[in-house]
């Protein structure tokens, strides 16, 4: 969830560099490195965090048991 928040904004700041001049476009850049990089330790906190729900199976009857 973090993750995805994260590389939207990184979207929207790549489709600002065309329009900035020169110095702001390297500014821009590395916000969005900084910004790709924390959304991956969010993408390991949040497995870290919220774990995977255990998968429990139920045995269905047999065909015509029924």
């Amino acid at each position: 969830m973090m993750h995805e928040k994260a590389m939207s904004i990184h979207a929207a700041l790549g489709k600002m560099l065309p329009r900035v001049s020169a110095e702001d476009a390297e500014t821009l850049r590395i916000c969005r490195r900084n910004i790709a990089e924390l959304a991956e330790q969010a993408t390991e906190l949040e497995n870290r965090l919220i774990p995977d729900l255990p998968v429990t199976t139920v045995a269905l009857p047999a065909e015509g048991a029924l």
